[in-house]
């Protein structure tokens, strides 16, 4: 889905089965660059606070990462 430049969404992660895994996911375009978003729900002394990562959408992907997964899943890998 294109976002409008310099907004974002985030969502529940419904496929979070580890405690590391991300609480939220989503993406978000900055300055004309699509990007994947994790969040995770933090807490401390201070309250709650929300921290987030950013990964480029057509990044390469890391050997092993999310996006191979996600194209192997999606039969994009399979070499016939």
């Amino acid at each position: 889905m294109n976002e409008k430049d310099n907004r974002g969404r985030l969502s529940r992660n419904e496929r979070k089965e580890k405690e590391t895994h991300p609480d939220m996911k989503g993406s978000a375009t900055i300055n004309g660059v699509d990007y994947w978003i994790s969040g995770w729900t933090k807490e401390n002394d201070r309250g709650k606070w929300l921290s987030l990562s950013f990964e480029q959408k057509d990044s390469k992907p890391r050997e092993g990462g999310r996006d191979q997964r996600r194209n192997a899943r999606a039969g994009e890998d399979i070499p016939w």
